[in-house]
């Protein structure tokens, strides 16, 4: 059997590790530049030359080479097939908000890149079962433009699929902020509704001649509103508003929605748009937790403080326990008891929290549901420094 030299091994390393790399780091939700991918093609192919020349200094039993490469190219191939099973079953939801054509791009360059791994492997297998000068003359000439030429073809592939799943990030990125628009757009419309009712009882009042009845009613009221704005001083614009639209959305729903802030994000070195999901999704499960409670009983406490582990973001909500076999896979991805068509909101949203390196928990006792956030700060969000094991 042919020895396997180190040209041959940079030709057949170098795009698997790039189709390799990119597949895997999708499946766990990275995004990782093209850039990036060429070097981590750059250190593997670095890391199989090296093995190369380790196995020619030792000595192995005789059978031990033969069996590894037989091995090798049948195994590289289950590995693919399950890479791609992974992602068709498990990581749909990457392309959710795109449109059908979009979705239709992103399934034929992933089968491409299938296909030309089995069409890599078949030729590997071909070339290292049958003694090279056995072989055709054509045979030869086919795989040395097929390695010479698949290569470049992965590259571009890659490419494409990079600036793709770029392109995606931004639509939903736009698509975040059209909805929290609209949300703000209906709790302005709500407000005035409000606005137009508090005129006239003050008009009413004034008209009766009750000037001390309207001055305390406007009173109250200016109460009101300087209570909400200051529940709303975060030191981050965008979170500001996030809370600022939640509360009128609560307000819309007859919602107790208590907010307190004991920090600032003036220093939050994370990304607006990551924080804004996790408390924006904690927030929206607990309103429909309570939304069909009585008026009286539906209540929502947040709690955003610092301590010691890092930022705290802590959201509460009274209602009945939740069962220990759903605690057990409420993060799992596609579990919702929402019905059908949900269920990705707290994948995503502990997805986000371990990007960070921090720690999502769930308590469900006898005083309702609590869903406690740590995400590490600064260096400790690179050390990794959150204290496991403790109750909320």
């Amino acid at each position: 059997m042919p020895e396997l030299n180190a040209i041959t091994l940079v030709l057949f390393s170098f795009p698997e590790a790039m189709v390799v790399a990119w597949l895997s780091l999708s499946m766990v939700g990275g995004r990782p530049s093209f850039r990036q991918i060429l070097q981590m093609g750059c250190i593997q192919t670095l890391f199989a030359i090296f093995f190369l020349l380790v196995a020619k200094m030792v000595t192995l039993p005789f059978g031990v080479h033969t069996a590894v490469q037989l091995l090798a190219f049948p195994l590289q191939l289950a590995i693919n097939i399950l890479l791609v099973f992974l992602i068709y079953r498990y990581n749909i939801w990457i392309i959710e908000h795109c449109p059908p054509e979009s979705r239709m791009i992103f399934f034929r360059l992933t089968g491409l890149l299938f296909t030309q791994t089995v069409i890599i492997l078949h030729m590997g297998y071909q070339y290292h079962s049958v003694m090279q000068e056995h072989l055709r003359e054509d045979i030869q000439l086919l795989f040395y433009i097929g390695t010479a030429v698949l290569p470049i073809i992965t590259i571009i592939i890659v490419k494409e699929l990079t600036e793709f799943m770029s392109r995606e990030i931004e639509l939903k990125a736009q698509l975040d902020t059209f909805r929290q628009v609209e949300e703000l757009l209906y709790t302005m419309r709500i407000q005035r509704h409000d606005f137009t009712h508090e005129l006239q009882v003050i008009y009413g009042l004034l008209e009766i001649q009750e000037f001390q009845e309207a001055r305390e009613y406007i009173k109250k009221s200016v109460g009101e509103v300087a209570a909400t704005a200051e529940l709303i001083k975060t030191g981050n614009l965008g979170v500001t508003a996030l809370l600022y639209t939640k509360t009128g959305l609560a307000e819309a729903r007859k919602i107790d929605l208590q907010i307190t802030v004991e920090t600032s994000f003036q220093q939050f070195s994370q990304q607006t748009r990551d924080i804004n999901f996790i408390l924006g999704n904690l927030i929206d499960n607990a309103l429909d937790a309570v939304n069909d409670q009585p008026v009286p009983e539906r209540k929502v406490t947040v709690s955003i403080r610092q301590e010691l582990a890092g930022y705290i973001l802590e959201v509460k909500n009274p209602g009945p326990n939740i069962p220990s076999n759903v605690v057990d896979k409420i993060f799992a991805p596609g579990f919702s008891t929402k019905g059908e068509g949900r269920g990705m909101g707290l994948y995503s949203t502990q997805k986000l929290v371990h990007k960070y390196n921090g720690d999502i928990r769930v308590n469900s006792d006898c005083n309702g549901v609590c869903f406690k956030v740590i995400i590490p700060e600064g260096r400790k969000q690179l050390q990794g420094l959150i204290p496991k094991g403790s109750e909320l």
